[in-house]
């Protein structure tokens, strides 16, 4: 990390554009201090991958607070591809038309933490695999240039992430969207921090890990407990195998298998969430 750190900062003058690839699903806990610190004289266009996976109002409340900041950002999904020329069109625009009117090539560094969809976005640009795609961070070990068109250029760069300074829910939020790896993060203390979210917020995405006619259930033991009995899962013993239930959980929510889901909302939906759960009477109390 130290050394793609450095390789980055020695590569800044030379670039005029920054892609900053966001997770749509949390795109704060996907940002980097360090590289939005190393990277601050060139133009940034942030790029909210897996845009398909989360509701449409949340990626239009992030995309106009990123907005509001004066650094425009763009939703992508590569597995729309019907929308690729409008996609292409807004790129052209917020991006590249700027530097083409001072005649410059555009030298274009695509940064963020790992697994965030890096080499998917450059891939979809230049229209053919020239980008090591992978489902688990790391797949990018070095920086590699790369050809869009004429005069457009992109660096894909090894996913960058801040030692040391994370906060427990960022952790966990990174384990989910697959930018940690076991043993970086506790993978049953996220499955737990997924639950809860889950139960709050939208808990129609629990009823197809339990049986068809059951409720959700109410503690995260349950949970675990009716995963692993409805998918076999068996530890020495034939005991029931909680932390293969929770790893399964986690990979199915980092591999994009549960849609509709944003664990990181937009300003003014975390606001009016807040707002409500405020208003709620604490346990043992009625309201009146």
């Amino acid at each position: 990390m130290k050394r793609a750190v450095d390789r980055l900062s020695a590569m800044a003058p030379g670039v005029n554009l920054v892609f900053e690839i966001l997770d749509a699903r949390a795109p704060l806990a996907s940002s980097s201090p360090d590289l939005t610190r190393i990277l601050e004289n060139a133009a940034v266009l942030r790029v909210l991958t897996r845009a398909d996976l989360v509701p449409s109002a949340d990626l239009r409340g992030w995309l106009e607070r990123f907005s509001a900041d004066g650094k425009p950002a763009l939703g992508f999904s590569s597995k729309r591809a019907l929308e690729r020329k409008r996609f292409l069109d807004r790129l052209e625009r917020h991006a590249l038309s700027p530097l083409r009117r001072e005649k410059r090539v555009v030298r274009a560094l695509v940064v963020g933490v790992p697994n965030v969809g890096k080499s998917t976005f450059i891939n979809f640009l230049v229209k053919r695999r020239s980008a090591p795609v992978g489902a688990a961070p790391g797949v990018t070990r070095g920086f590699q240039l790369i050809a869009v068109s004429k005069g457009f250029y992109v660096y894909d760069t090894p996913g960058v992430l801040q030692p040391g300074s994370d906060s427990p829910d960022r952790r966990r939020i990174l384990g989910l969207i697959g930018s940690l790896r076991e043993p970086e993060f506790d993978v049953e203390d996220a499955a737990g921090f997924l639950f809860r979210f889950l139960k709050e917020n939208a808990p129609g995405a629990l009823k197809k890990y339990v049986s068809d006619d059951a409720a959700a259930p109410e503690s995260f033991h349950e949970f675990c407990n009716a995963l692993a009995a409805r998918r076999g899962f068996l530890a020495r013993g034939g005991i029931r195998d909680l932390h293969r239930a929770c790893r399964v959980f986690v990979e199915d929510f980092s591999r994009g298998r549960t849609a509709g889901v944003s664990l990181q909302a937009p300003p003014e939906k975390a606001r009016r969430r807040n707002e409500r759960r405020d208003s709620q009477p604490a346990n043992g109390e009625k309201s009146r």
